[in-house]
């Protein structure tokens, strides 16, 4: 969520009602065949994250329908959120293909 979003919430002044406010949502910087492969890439990716993300654990989870292995940034989080940590990845050039994708019941398997 972001800190505007926060604020408004707390002051009353937002429209959107905070019971409402989508939470599951991931930030996704890569897609990989293999545990060892995410592990590996979410390590190198670690090295050159952007100051803004500073701080922010790498997930690693199992997707349900290609069985493939998501490294996201942080956990499942609001939309509004996974939107701009993909925004910050892309425009860095961190990640250029950064996006946003709504949790389809995936498994945790590690955070870095």
């Amino acid at each position: 969520m972001t800190k505007s979003l926060q604020e408004s919430l707390k002051k009353g002044t937002s429209s959107v009602d905070s019971s409402s406010v989508d939470s599951s949502w991931f930030a996704v910087i890569a897609s990989v065949s293999t545990l060892p492969e995410a592990e590996s890439l979410a390590n190198d990716l670690r090295k050159n994250e952007p100051a803004q993300l500073k701080g922010v654990q790498l997930g690693i989870y199992e997707t349900k329908i290609s069985k493939s292995y998501a490294v996201t940034v942080g956990r499942d989080t609001s939309r509004a959120e996974a939107f701009e940590r993909t925004r910050i990845a892309r425009k860095s050039g961190w990640v250029p293909d950064a996006f946003a994708q709504k949790n389809r019941e995936w498994e945790r398997k590690k955070e870095i």
